[in-house]
């Protein structure tokens, strides 16, 4: 008890740790991501830092096998370094019962690991996606850019809102449509080319319940006409105009931020795919307890990570194959009760073989070692 609480605790200490950076880095590049969107004005700025916090179950999930199998592996190779793994196996410890006195933590971590990927994940692509859709849809106004020049997806007008309130109220709106980089020559010739065809003035606004119109107040209306070749002037007091209509903005939902419940309901490829690629993770932390023990065996004088390689190439074949394995199944090119199933098959197959060839290889360094005493006793 007192060797498998010590294992344990080391394991899961390097676990988090790596579990950590790991999160860190690849949270970092979609924080970049969302500062950009921000910059940009497709977002607000007090959004990035919860569409951040999304992201975390999500990466978490997808990284947990992986550090637990590096913490792992550099828990048990420092203790190879250390000549601590020769005590323990000079007390009758087998490799097996090693990695069964780690299996309770395996796991925990599996729960942990399943509730990220049944539950917590699915809602936070769901939430990702509801916000995406709800800030693009509020940065139509440009509102979320205040006090600069807002361009449109196509590139084809610029819109610039100087101050907008908490209720959704705007002053001062200037609009331009047909903006092209070739705005040279004549106004004739920038009409016939579809150059700039319309400036847009107003006091105030305020957009409708529906989205998809902003009610204007007080402005100016240029229009340029291409039978005259001359601008039209209009001043209103109350004008109706259509936002831009970003297909961008729609709030679709994929597998991915789907319960797992719906999943099963629906029932179609792509759905039994996500369920098993959800899967994958708590089965595989169990097979990589079993399998992080026989690749971490090292000589002390090759030092603590000389098998932290070629350990980590084998679980990146093993998480290509899952990664392969749900496009084939959603493509329908193998059977859908077969799943991931024989992925995880081969996994176990290779944990088995590594077992045997270590206890073949202990057997004959046993053997020799005998052979040897004899040869010194006869001489």
């Amino acid at each position: 008890m007192i060797l498998k609480r010590y294992i344990n605790s080391e394991i899961l200490k390097s676990s988090l740790a790596i579990l950590v950076v790991l999160v860190l880095l690849f949270v970092s590049t979609r924080f970049i991501k969302y500062i950009q969107y921000a910059v940009d004005g497709t977002i607000s700025s007090s959004s990035v830092f919860y569409l951040m916090s999304l992201q975390i179950p999500s990466v978490a999930g997808f990284l947990l096998p992986m550090s637990f199998f590096i913490g792992y592996l550099t828990t048990l190779g420092r203790m190879y370094a250390e000549n601590e793994m020769a005590v323990i196996h000079g007390v009758g410890v087998s490799d097996f019962q090693l990695a069964k006195n780690s299996l309770p933590l395996a796991m925990g971590l599996a729960l942990v690991s399943g509730g990220l990927s049944f539950w917590l994940n699915p809602w936070a692509n769901f939430e990702v996606k509801r916000v995406m859709a709800e800030e693009s849809a509020q940065a139509k106004l440009g509102g979320f850019s205040a006090g600069t020049f807002k361009q449109s997806s196509d590139k084809d007008s610029v819109v610039f809102v100087e101050s907008r309130n908490s209720e959704g109220e705007i002053e001062r709106l200037f609009s331009v449509s047909g903006l092209s980089k070739e705005a040279e020559n004549i106004e004739i010739q920038l009409a016939e080319k579809g150059k700039i065809q319309q400036i847009e003035d107003a006091e105030s606004g305020s957009q409708l319940s529906d989205g998809d119109f902003l009610v204007l107040q007080n402005g100016v209306n240029y229009q340029f006409s291409k039978q005259s070749g001359k601008w039209n002037k209009t001043e209103y007091e109350s004008y109706f105009m259509r936002l831009e209509d970003d297909r961008e903005t729609e709030f679709s939902v994929r597998t991915k931020g789907i319960g797992s419940f719906e999943l099963l309901r629906i029932g179609d490829l792509k759905s039994w795919a996500e369920l098993h690629w959800r899967l994958s993770a708590p089965i595989s932390i169990l097979i990589l307890c079993f399998l992080a023990v026989p690749l971490a065996k090292t000589q002390p004088r090759k030092g603590k990570f000389s098998r932290l390689f070629p350990a980590i190439m084998i679980y990146m074949v093993y998480a290509l194959l899952l990664m392969n394995g749900k496009q084939l199944l959603e493509s329908g090119r193998i059977p859908q009760p077969l799943g991931f199933w024989w992925i995880h098959l081969i996994a176990m197959t290779f944990c088995l073989w590594t077992y045997r060839s270590n206890n073949n290889r202990n057997k004959n360094r046993r053997r020799a070692s005998i052979a040897a005493k004899k040869g010194t006793v006869d001489v």
